[in-house]
């Protein structure tokens, strides 16, 4: 079938028509009339964009969590309470599972403990992991069923009987012991999640899936495989592997997946590797104690020895790394260990993700090191509001996004369910920098207009060695498209984020239509 956008304003293009089919992009101008189209979309003066891609988010977590409770809009401990008492006496789950809260939003200003969970419900396990992903509290019930009995309180691994509170590895235990998942049950998820991005003009990510729900990751893998070959994503997904042990990564590798192998729909992308926590859980690894609480400067997941066996596996099978860093302590360890394994004139895409709290030396090893940058520049909004009292004057290098973006490669993200995949939301902190209490984050390292977009779509396959056709609008690339009804480079910065997405077009088909879908 061929197809037609008209009237439209295209990014990056004076002209005002696209034609396309299925496959790609076949003509970008004004006179159409050559073309026996058999469908026509009135743009009616609104914006076209390539369809955006979210470079590091969590695909299969976000339908999970959008299948259980989903606590972000929880503002006490009352709302908590309202919500889990709604699958208390629900026979269909057989534990409470729900993400999203944020201490720092809650009435309370503290975090729930187990016995006050105990007290809603004892009689199902309860695990209510945090906004950030690396902080959950458990009733008496998930921890006994998850096979804890005392205190653990070490590097990466923390289990506090009296309060419920687990965090980091020992998280990875609670999930082994949830209700078993099926390829299936996972292949719902994902496509839920699918249908939830193009909602808000997504058609790729980069996406952390392998161990998010379940401790082993055969069946994820085998759900997507089986997605992409009967052609039923509605994204393109770019796997960043994750794996609990070595061992697993080399049986990987052993079956014959390594970096770029797959298709269009879904391919294997980058090592992912967790390094430390989050700022607001105050697991990140800091070179210097927590400002606001001495006690502690966060802590590093992987030792030193598993951080340079990891690396080095990857680079000898040619499959570039994807590191998770928000921590300056935990930056150097990565770069330092970078230095180590390094294979010179290598041309693999080895990246950061998050890359939050930065030193200036550090910011020069990433440039000279070309490092890919995954940012996040939707994490303004909440961590702006405790930097400062969090990290004290390791601040002000932070969040570094100019700089990085004009000296090496970035893509942008939303890290979600951390957030959600709100990419307008995104370009508005990108170029506005200001935080939910409306304060300006290190305003030098604002993005222009045009970058923030860029980081958005084209910037995210710059990691890919697939054939160049995805990430722009041009003829013979794939018709993956987002119509805005405002025109994010000519309206004032102020009103990005009132702008809204009208449609979502991926393969040349309609996935989500605003006035078919309210």
């Amino acid at each position: 079938m061929i197809k037609a956008i008209i009237n439209a304003n295209i990014y990056g293009s004076d002209f005002h028509n696209i034609v396309y089919d299925e496959q790609s992009i076949i003509y970008i101008g004004d006179d159409i009339s050559k073309f026996k189209l058999d469908e026509t979309i009135d743009a009616c003066k609104m914006s076209v964009y390539p369809g955006f891609y979210d470079s590091h988010m969590h695909l299969l977590g976000y339908g999970f969590y959008l299948a259980n409770l989903d606590l972000k809009d929880c503002r006490s401990f009352e709302d908590i309470r309202s919500l889990i008492m709604t699958r208390a006496d629900d026979e269909k789950y057989p534990w409470i599972i729900a993400r999203g809260f944020n201490e720092d939003k809650l009435a309370e200003k503290r975090l729930i403990t187990k016995a006050e969970l105990d007290e809603i419900c004892a009689d199902k396990p309860i695990c209510l992991t945090r906004c950030c992903g690396h902080i959950m509290i458990c009733n008496t019930k998930a921890l006994q069923r998850s096979g804890f009995e005392n205190d653990v309180d070490a590097d990466g691994y923390v289990v506090n009987m009296e309060t419920g509170l687990v965090s980091e590895n020992a998280i990875e235990d609670v999930k082994a012991a949830w209700p078993l998942e099926n390829v299936k049950s996972i292949s719902e998820y994902i496509m839920l999640a699918c249908k939830k991005c193009n909602e808000y003009g997504i058609t790729a990510v980069g996406s952390d899936d392998f161990i998010s729900i379940t401790s082993e990751y055969d069946e994820v893998l085998e759900a997507f495989e089986k997605l992409a070959y009967q052609q039923k994503l509605t994204l393109r997904v770019n796997e960043q592997a994750h794996f609990n042990t070595i061992e697993d990564f080399q049986r990987f590798l052993h079956d014959g997946y390594t970096y770029d192998v797959g298709n269009d729909y879904f391919r294997i992308g980058p090592l992912k590797l967790i390094m430390d926590g989050s700022l607001g859980a105050r697991t990140a690894y800091l070179s210097k104690n927590y400002h606001d609480d001495p006690k502690t400067k966060g802590f590093s997941c992987l030792s030193k020895k598993e951080l340079e066996a990891f690396m080095s596996l990857a680079q000898y099978y040619n499959m570039p790394f994807a590191i998770h860093v928000i921590g300056d302590k935990a930056l150097d360890m990565v770069l330092d260990t970078y230095d180590k394994v390094k294979i010179k004139d290598n041309i693999l895409p080895n990246g950061l993700v998050h890359v939050q709290i930065t030193r200036k030396d550090q910011l020069e090893r990433i440039i000279e090191n070309k490092l890919h940058c995954y940012i996040q520049s939707i994490f303004i909004d909440y961590d702006g509001t405790i930097l400062r009292q969090r990290v004290g004057s390791l601040a002000d290098h932070s969040y570094a996004f100019k700089t990085l973006y004009e000296n090496t490669n970035v893509s942008n993200g939303s890290d979600c369910p951390v957030e959600m995949p709100d990419v307008i939301k995104g370009i508005d902190k990108a170029v506005n920098r200001r935080d939910a209490n409306g304060q300006l984050l290190n305003e030098e390292e604002a993005l222009t207009v045009k970058q923030a977009i860029d980081s958005f779509t084209i910037n995210g396959y710059k990691i890919s060695l697939e054939d160049n056709d995805k990430g722009k609008i041009a003829v013979g690339y794939k018709p993956d498209f987002v119509i805005l009804d405002q025109n994010l480079e000519t309206i004032p910065k102020d009103k990005i984020a009132d702008t809204k997405v009208i449609m979502t077009i991926f393969d040349g088909e309609v996935v989500y239509d605003r006035y078919q879908n309210r």
